[in-house]
């Protein structure tokens, strides 16, 4: 939509305005069949599958006879044919929840942080009130909230807003403005319908969230529709179904939304499998309750059964014609080979088709009771790794986004600041896997002793000093104390 088209359906009736918009609602495509939001909710929820739905596994129907009765017709008598349903097993499982957790995992990192370094003291100051901003709003901590989100719903977004707060930022380069910064995350699961708004050229230049609220006084129920552009917010308002009423706020001179997005669904390519090993399990209990357990089958007339605590149990069986009777127990025979094999196919599809690591305790139990080296292990997860880094750098952008976002907004709480728009953080993604230290130590000691590599780049390889030059000092003073010692002691002992 051209921005002066976007002018203006917005200078027209409101009515018109949500039913425009409301038009672009999302919807995912797989091959003939289309999705909705609410349909992946369903699919990542497990007890909303399909395996539960009593209309798509129907319960069984059973036939048996009833009482018996004279027809008048024939004269003969009959018996009736009842029927009875009996409940089957409903067995669900959370393969979409464990890809996603895999895979937010592997996106995000064990910690997300900022850096930045500087001679200039206002640019320091300046990246502190960043970092301040990220940290109160614990950045870090939902960055996985809104990576998980766009995992399961393909899309969501960051909505940025201002308060007062008096003495926010006392003591920092914005002491004496009383605006703080905070961020509400915009999606489905929170209530939230949202659609963003973009130009010829690709670029996001509006967005609208529409959401439902209820008068816990006078149980009214009213539709929200609001929408942000730059310069303007318009709070569209429907009240029990009445005529629309709006409310236009003063915005900021940026859009002050981050939207999230990916194309489908993280478990979009196994979802017939996840179904059909629902299916499997399901019918497996199914015929566990009827033949699972062993049945008693006699041949010949019982005379006697052992009753259920009887020790040293034994059973009397007379045979035709006073001939010995026997009897022997039913069972099944183990699952059949080509069932066993589709269960363990089915699993390990999933795992591999969406690059999701197995790994339970059983599985990390065998790995490291073999003696796994931490360089093997971290082959092993290969797959995942590279899946994680490729999306990193789609949320590297967002995040790089969302750090503009902020300084535009510090820059609107306080003008003169304008002249720091150049500083740039530096985000970075901490390894998400465990790391062996001692392999690491003496790799980076080799290659520190071959002179490939320099003391500072070995310490911020390891990571485990926050101040790296103030360590090399510190380093270079003791070796300085320990020289001047080893010399006073060798002095001492050459005037004995």
């Amino acid at each position: 939509m051209k921005k002066e088209d976007l002018d203006k359906l917005l200078a027209g009736d409101y009515a018109t305005v949500y039913d425009v918009i409301k038009k672009t609602e999302r919807v995912i495509k797989l091959g003939k069949e289309t999705l909705t939001i609410s349909d992946l909710l369903k699919q990542y929820d497990p007890y909303l599958h399909d395996v539960n739905d009593p209309t798509k596994r129907e319960n069984r129907k059973l036939e048996h006879e009833g009482e018996k009765y004279d027809d008048a017709i024939s004269g003969t008598t009959k018996t009736s044919t009842q029927e009875s349903e009996v409940e089957v097993n409903r067995l669900q499982l959370a393969r979409q929840q464990q890809i996603v957790q895999s895979a937010v995992f592997f996106e995000c990192g064990s910690d997300i942080t900022l850096e930045f370094a500087s001679d200039d003291k206002r640019e320091v100051q300046f990246f502190e009130a960043i970092k301040k901003v990220w940290d109160d709003n614990k950045l870090s901590f939902k960055t996985e909230d809104i990576v998980e989100r766009r995992l399961i719903e393909t899309h969501c977004a960051e909505l940025w807003y201002d308060y007062n707060s008096p003495g926010y930022w006392d003591g920092t380069i914005l002491e004496g403005s009383d605006r703080k910064p905070g961020m509400m995350l915009l999606c489905k699961e929170n209530g939230d319908d949202i659609y963003p708004i973009w130009d010829e050229y690709d670029d996001l230049v509006g967005f609208a969230r529409r959401y439902e609220s209820t008068n816990i006084i006078t149980d009214i129920k009213s539709l929200h529709f609001d929408i942000y552009v730059v310069g303007n917010i318009i709070l569209g308002t429907q009240e029990d179904g009445k005529e629309w009423t709006t409310e236009e706020k003063e915005g900021y001179n940026f859009l002050s939304v981050v939207y999230h997005q990916q194309k489908r669904h993280e478990w979009a390519n196994v979802q017939p499998l996840s179904n059909r090993e629902e299916n499997n399990i399901s019918n497996l209990g199914d015929t566990n309750d009827y033949y699972g357990d062993p049945a008693m089958v006699v041949d010949g007339d019982a005379e006697s059964l052992p009753s259920q605590g009887e020790v040293a149990k034994v059973i009397q069986v007379k045979g035709e014609n006073g001939g010995k009777g026997s009897v022997y127990f039913a069972q099944p025979e183990s699952m059949v080979e080509s069932k066993k094999l589709e269960f363990d196919i089915i699993k390990q599809e999933q795992f591999d088709i969406t690059n999701t690591p197995d790994i339970s305790f059983n599985t990390m139990s065998k790995l490291m009771s073999n003696g796994t080296s931490g360089i093997a292990l971290r082959l092993l997860f290969m797959g995942p790794q590279m899946k994680g880094n490729k999306a990193q750098k789609r949320l590297h952008e967002m995040l790089v986004r969302r750090i503009n976002v902020i300084k535009k907004m510090l820059i609107e709480f306080d003008p003169s600041l304008e002249d720091l728009t150049s500083v740039n953080p530096g985000i970075k993604f901490k390894d998400a896997l465990p790391v062996d230290k001692g392999e690491i130590i003496g790799h980076v000691t080799k290659m520190v002793a071959a002179r490939l590599m320099s003391r500072k780049t070995a310490m911020l390889i390891l990571g485990e000093v926050s101040d790296v030059e103030q360590e090399l000092n510190q380093i270079l003073d003791e070796a300085k104390a320990d020289q001047e010692l080893s010399a006073k002691i060798g002095e001492e002992k050459y005037n004995k």
